[in-house]
């Protein structure tokens, strides 16, 4: 674990940003492009989880340390080596809403090929460990999305935000999967299901109320989201409040 991992994964934004300045004044001693590659490098070293110092800060609930590494030019669409998680299942999943804005916004931009124009990261087709999804919903080792793990914990701010940026409401997960829960979940479950079964009320009316609002504005969904059913018990989302038999 490098220095880096050190400062975000304690949310020292102040540390961050002199390791950060010390990085940069090597680097002026070194060939523009060596240097480039090297300050890269630094920002997105792994420690011996796949996890990077970005993956770390979202984990902290540290959204300066958010930020300053994704201007340093850390990239958000690295995987680690656990669950398969890049850095905005990390903010979903402990809850950072601001991290979530910062992973989301207007300025998070990412080029996906060669010669072609940025785009906005919450809107690129990226691979992922299912296959290509839109970075808003991209797949972690059991096809859990973001909002996936935002429901689950129940952090309304994060799945509010979500919900904003377009996060899809009827994602599903597509391998049995277990979030530390006694009762894993099972192949087709969508965030829904997780803000039910674990009784997350609040989180429940959000998703709710989002797929009303987008019904209303002519965004079109698979189908309403209260009638799709996993695998466990064939039913809607409604039944996943119910131990299953």
């Amino acid at each position: 674990m490098g220095p880096l991992h050190v400062a975000a994964a304690s949310g020292d934004a102040e540390l961050i940003e002199r390791l950060l300045a010390a990085l940069q004044r090597a680097g002026r001693e070194r060939q523009p492009k060596a240097a480039r590659r090297s300050f890269a490098k630094t920002v997105n070293q792994k420690n011996m989880h796949g996890q990077t110092p970005l993956m770390l800060a979202c984990k902290a609930g540290a959204p300066a340390c958010v930020r300053m590494l994704l201007g340093a030019g850390a990239d958000a669409t690295l995987f680690d080596g656990l669950q398969q998680r890049n850095a905005l299942h990390y903010a979903a999943l402990y809850g950072c809403a601001e991290a979530v804005d910062a992973l989301l916004g207007d300025d998070s931009l990412v080029t996906t090929a060669a010669g072609q124009p940025q785009q906005l990261l919450r809107d690129a087709l990226l691979a992922d460990s299912q296959g290509h999804h839109r970075y808003i919903d991209s797949r972690a080792s059991h096809g859990t999305a973001p909002l996936h793990l935002a429901a689950h914990q129940g952090h309304l701010a994060a799945v509010q935000r979500l919900i904003h940026f377009g996060a899809s409401l009827t994602v599903r997960c597509n391998v049995a999967a277990s979030l530390g829960h006694t009762d894993p979940w099972t192949p087709s479950s969508t965030p829904l299901h997780f803000a039910a079964a674990r009784g997350r009320a609040a989180v429940v009316l959000a998703i709710l109320q989002a797929a009303a609002q987008r019904q209303r504005q002519g965004l079109s969904l698979p189908i309403d989201p209260r009638l799709l059913s996993d695998f466990r018990v064939g039913a809607g989302s409604t039944a996943a409040c119910k131990p299953s038999s």
